[in-house]
């Protein structure tokens, strides 16, 4: 079984100030030249494994994961911060010029439905702008300028954590979301370079149901306060399973509780299992009024704060981590 542990930055990224000079003298020029430098490394390193073998259709479509993303294999610290409200994307790319000074270029789009064909949940297109002439962070105000464009980023999401880009019609590149709030493990390592993070703790879970007037939304449901608690002891390796509790009641204020209350009898599983030949791939099988729900969940469409599992035809179900974004 391999142990979560806590990570803390992008492995490979390094800080570096503002130089305005350094901003002024690299010009026009040289914000069309950074990408392309950028990319060419990147295009050299390996890109992450991102495996999802007979995975069940996706009638629901997450979208992406706001914060960090990046090729986890590249060495060069490179990479993307996206911020995700609604249909729209923000964000930016920070990497280096040509004299290995850092340059930022601002993204900014709308989250699009693909082509029919297409693989993709999300697609978004962006110029990349450059900014120069603006203040260090304890300067005297002022307002920095366009400095030109490095030509048209295109994202396409695969999953919640999983997406690749290009510049300009060129080569597509993999990137993966990068989890650094909870602690992260890879229990499938053999297969996959995406990080899973621990699921323990307090969550919301929402049972939604597919909208006929609406495909790609969602009619509001049961909702359930629960506690995912890892259970290490049932699985065999490489696997990851945790037992979900009801959260039990509180005691109103002028009436308090008296003894300890048993603990509240477990109402579902989650499981992560994964192989060369099929995985990996999270089941979830959850008590209901109706009889036990079986789930389906994608390791890509789990993130630190929010995961989505469905059961295939029309249903699914979301959860949000408590007291954590």
């Amino acid at each position: 079984m391999t142990e979560f542990s806590r990570t803390s930055g992008i492995h490979g990224a390094r800080p570096a100030p503002a130089r305005r000079e350094t901003v002024r003298r690299a010009g026009r020029a040289a914000a069309a030249l950074v990408l392309l430098a950028v990319c060419g490394l990147a295009q050299a390193q390996p890109e992450p494994r991102v495996p999802c073998i007979d995975c069940p259709e996706r009638v629901f479509s997450p979208r992406p994961e706001t914060g960090l993303w990046n090729n986890p294999l590249d060495p060069t610290g490179t990479g993307f911060m996206l911020e995700v409200q609604g249909e729209r994307v923000a964000g930016f790319h920070f990497g280096y010029d040509d004299a290995g000074e850092p340059v930022w270029f601002l993204i900014a789009g709308t989250l699009e439905m693909p082509a029919d064909d297409s693989e993709a949940l999300w697609v978004v297109e962006s110029d990349l702008t450059r900014f120069s002439g603006g203040p260090c962070i304890d300067c005297p105000s002022s307002t920095p300028l366009v400095d030109g464009l490095a030509g048209t980023v295109r994202f396409e999401f695969l999953s919640r954590n999983h997406a690749r880009f290009r510049v300009d019609g060129g080569a597509w590149q993999e990137l993966i979301s990068f989890a650094f709030g909870a602690a992260v493990g890879n229990p499938f390592a053999a297969v996959s370079d995406l990080p899973l993070p621990d699921l323990s703790g307090r969550w919301v879970v929402v049972l939604q149901s597919q909208s006929a007037q609406m495909p790609r939304s969602r009619v509001r449901g049961a909702t359930q306060l629960v506690v995912l608690q890892r259970d290490d002891g049932a699985a065999d390796a490489p696997a990851v399973r945790y037992r979900i509790f009801p959260v039990a009641g509180f005691c109103p204020p002028d009436s308090p509780c008296i003894g300890t209350p048993p603990p509240p009898p477990s109402i579902g599983v989650f499981e992560c299992v994964g192989t060369q030949s099929f995985g990996p791939l999270c089941t979830l099988e959850l008590e209901s009024q109706a009889g036990m729900l079986m789930f389906t969940a994608r390791p890509a469409d789990i993130s630190d704060s929010r995961w989505i599992a469905e059961t295939g035809d029309g249903r699914d179900l979301q959860a949000f981590r408590v007291d954590h974004d």
